[in-house]
């Protein structure tokens, strides 16, 4: 149980009384010595002649023996100083105030404190003004520890922020068992498109609806989810191609990985309620044909083969065979050889005539389109939906893909 101020206070003057009383007593006796009579009888006459009332007076008594040396100063001159006995003047006050049950602060108990242990030196009282001490530096250092934590707590909460108090997040929210113990794996917390395409990673990535558990749904993520529902539920005024473009860490990858697990089969109505809100009552495919081309996990020199012998070269071949079109990949074969979209040079004599302008044509030679720079991925679902995120590197990249030097075009089916 801590210790009150009041309590400090009274531990002080009881100290006080057992070091004055010899001291008082010594002084008084050799004073009172002619007449004969004890001191305290003759302070108790001098009272009753004064204001005509009988009073006894008990030498142990602190306010007693402060009033005696305040009083009967001449007695005490040769052994306390007159500041010395101010001491005593002061400390009948403070006598009376606790006596009354006067609240005591932190600088009225010290200099209470204080002031006993000085009176208890000049008297000799070494013992009692040691132990008096050592109450005032326990009471310092109480008050000292109150006033760090008052400290610590402000700049814990922020004396300039709205909301003094909160408690640290870390009470409120305990982390994962492996992040606090620190038995974790960086990379196990980085999203990544090819691995969760390839049905790999942890189950925070690779599955729907611990996906969906784990992800907020902002309202730009709402809007593409959104759009990309309505166009495979049939609404074709909804947008076949979105052009994703934010900084690093802007949430691109995210976005492709939500899109990528909502349309996986996976039942809506075992997907969070926001999301279950968010689709509503538009039916959603049975099977929907998904295709992930993440180009730092793409090639850009020369082509691939398959393990079935299939060649691909270009990104409309490599989203071909993922999507399991072998029939499209085919009629893709000579665009493969030339290394330019499906479609272009249509067959008949007039097929320059009505070639589709290749915005990768330079002087003298075709340049085969390029898988794309570090950060950049392509979504290709079918009904189709297309999505391109682009990681916006430089005021220089974004020039080449005005330019369409980087990034291809992706034609609608």
């Amino acid at each position: 149980m801590a210790t009150s101020n009041r309590d400090r206070v009274g531990r002080g003057f009881e100290l006080l009384a057992e070091g004055l009383e010899p001291f008082v007593d010594r002084h008084m006796s050799a004073a009172a010595a002619k007449a004969g009579v004890d001191w305290a009888q003759l302070i108790e006459a001098r009272d009753q002649a004064r204001h005509g009332t009988a009073k006894s007076f008990d030498r142990h008594d602190p306010a007693v023996q402060l009033r005696v040396i305040t009083e009967e100063w001449r007695v005490f001159k040769e052994s306390l100083s007159r500041a010395e006995q101010s001491f005593a003047s002061e400390l009948r006050d403070t006598r009376n105030s606790w006596a009354h049950n006067a609240t005591f602060s932190p600088d009225d108990t010290y200099r209470a404190l204080d002031t006993m242990e000085r009176l208890l030196t000049a008297a000799g009282a070494a013992s009692q003004a040691e132990q008096v001490r050592r109450l005032r530096a326990d009471h310092q250092r109480a008050v000292f520890e109150a006033e760090t934590r008052r400290i610590v707590k402000q700049q814990e909460a922020g004396v300039t922020v709205a909301g003094q108090g909160l408690k640290p997040w870390r009470e409120v929210l305990a982390p994962h068992e492996d992040v606090a113990t620190g038995n974790f794996s960086a990379s196990e917390f980085a999203a990544d498109l090819h691995v969760v395409a390839q049905g790999e990673g942890g189950e925070e990535y690779a599955d729907p609806v611990q996906f969906f558990r784990r992800t907020f749904l902002t309202e730009g993520l709402r809007e593409l989810l959104d759009r990309a529902v309505r166009r495979v539920s049939g609404d074709l005024n909804a947008s076949p191609i979105i052009n994703l473009q934010t900084n690093f860490g802007g949430g691109k990858t995210h976005s492709l990985l939500a899109l990528w697990h909502l349309l996986s089969g996976a039942p809506v109505r075992a997907l969070p309620q926001e999301v279950q809100d968010l689709v509503a009552d538009r039916p959603l495919p049975a099977l929907v044909r998904r295709v992930a081309l993440v180009g730092t996990h793409l090639s850009p020199a020369g082509a691939s083969e398959k393990p079935d012998g299939t060649r691909v070269a270009t990104l409309w071949g490599r989203a071909g065979l993922a999507a399991r079109r072998p029939a499209g990949v085919r009629r893709g074969r000579r665009g493969r050889r030339r290394r330019h979209e499906p479609g272009r040079g249509a067959a008949g004599p007039d097929r320059r005539a009505r070639a589709v302008p290749n915005p990768h044509r330079r002087v003298g030679r075709l340049r085969p389109p390029a898988v794309g720079p570090r950060g950049s991925a392509r979504w290709h679902v079918r009904h189709p939906v297309h999505v391109r995120a682009v990681a916006d590197r430089s005021r220089q990249d974004r020039a080449r893909r005005t330019a369409g030097h980087l990034h291809p075009r992706i034609a609608r089916p």
